[in-house]
């Protein structure tokens, strides 16, 4: 009987706690990938002062680059190599992101959201 209790009470907290997780939007802050292009969508509306338009434009840009990147940072290119190859894929982005109708400073302003981004995802490690 003892057994039965014990083992009903660690259900019951286990199924309270995750329900706690559920109304916090799931554990751990994971969301899906439309809620996570949402939620940068508005942070890029809020602190670049972009219309919706030219978030997308950013999102596509970004989603565009991402596998390049990534080949690249794989790649067993001598580091000169890699780096100039990553220097003209961003700058390919940022004409891109001219194109939408960013201005330099919301550009300037994006790239150190990012490198703010990297360095935290650094300290985390």
């Amino acid at each position: 009987m003892k057994q039965f209790l014990l083992a009903l009470c660690c259900f019951v907290a286990l199924a309270s706690n995750a329900q706690a997780f559920e109304g916090r939007g799931g554990g751990g802050g994971m969301r899906n990938p439309e809620q996570r292009d949402q939620m940068q969508k508005e942070r890029f509306q809020k602190q670049l002062g972009v219309t919706a338009v030219q978030a997308d434009s950013i999102l596509a840009a970004n989603k565009d680059m991402r596998p390049q990147m990534m080949r690249l940072m794989r790649s067993e290119q001598a580091p000169a190599a890699k780096k100039e190859a990553i220097d003209k894929l961003r700058d390919a982005r940022k004409q891109r992101l001219l194109k939408a109708g960013l201005t330099a400073e919301q550009i300037a302003k994006l790239e150190q959201m990012e490198a703010e981004q990297m360095e935290r995802l650094r300290e985390r490690r």
